[in-house]
């Protein structure tokens, strides 16, 4: 299992969620807005492509795409660390704006988390 693999792959749904915040965040990260709740809850299926992606791209499966999913994720935080902390503006947002966006990303990681616990589990006759 190359973890070089899902480093890239955190980075790229890292650059997917910044590039999601500075263009469409201004219209939902919204206090009070309808259109949040309905972010926060597109975020499980929306979780879904990272994970299976480093399953076919790092060719792991069970409990090694926990792992794979470990890496993405902490790839994709350290990366929003960084840039809310020194960089905020690449987000295209301020303010409350920023702070929401910011929620939804602590969010989004928690429900890839939780996904890869329970994927691992659950097969379908395809996956076979």
């Amino acid at each position: 299992m190359s973890k070089l693999v899902f480093v890239a792959i955190g980075a790229l749904f890292w650059l997917i969620g910044l590039l999601f915040i500075r263009f469409i965040g201004p219209a939902v990260f919204i206090e009070g807005s309808p259109l949040l709740l309905a972010v926060f809850a597109a975020s499980f299926p929306a979780s879904w492509p990272p994970i299976k992606l480093g399953e076919v791209l790092g060719k792991v499966r069970g409990p090694e795409l926990l792992t794979a999913v470990l890496v993405m994720n902490a790839t994709a935080l350290l990366l929003d660390g960084v840039a809310l902390t020194w960089f905020p503006a690449v987000y295209g947002v301020t303010g409350i704006t920023l702070t929401l966006a910011a929620g939804w990303l602590l969010w989004t990681f928690g429900v890839g988390l939780l996904l890869a616990l329970f994927i691992p589990k659950v097969r379908t006759s395809a996956d076979s």
